[in-house]
């Protein structure tokens, strides 16, 4: 819906399947328990029609920011919002343009990169935890699976075998 008039999305990119984050699927349910039966919408105004961007920019998202003491930006930009803190948690930058819609890594790197604190401080130790040291790591050296009286006797055994 753009405008009150409802239609397809801008581009064909824009129509794709997107895996809710279990906090946003919880959140979804509990308003839609709330509009139930009011309409085939989930977020309604108080006259019970859908909730459009202008309307609610202007009114309750400028009150909301003012509450909690930041500085005004465009509804909008809760986008860019999660793109930043989902990448600087770690987040495939792959999985981030999918959610978002892009069609490429361009908009990651020219948009976002420079906000991610991770990706300025990253040094390898990501790399390093993960993957490197436990590729590394010698293996235990463990005794053959066998009677008692058979470990002792290969303990004892010379180291020059």
């Amino acid at each position: 819906m753009v405008e009150g008039e409802e239609g397809p999305p801008k581009t064909e990119g824009s129509r794709r399947d997107i895996k809710m984050l279990p906090p946003v699927v919880e959140a979804l349910r509990d308003q839609r328990k709330a509009t139930l039966g009011k309409s085939d919408y989930v977020f309604l105004n108080r006259y019970e029609r859908p909730v459009t961007p202008g309307p609610l920019g202007k009114h309750a998202w400028k009150k909301v920011l003012k509450k909690i003491g930041i500085t005004y930006r465009a509804l909008m930009q809760k986008r860019h919002t999660f793109a930043t803190l989902m990448l600087d948690g770690f987040a495939t930058p792959g999985w981030v343009v999918k959610m978002m819609g892009h069609t490429s890594l361009k908009m990651i790197y020219e948009h976002y990169y420079s906000y991610i604190k991770n990706y300025q401080s990253e040094d390898g130790q990501k790399f390093m935890g993960r993957v490197y040291n436990p590729i590394m790591k010698e293996p235990e050296k463990t005794t053959p699976n066998l009677p008692h009286q058979e470990k002792k006797e290969i303990s004892s055994m010379p180291n020059s075998l």
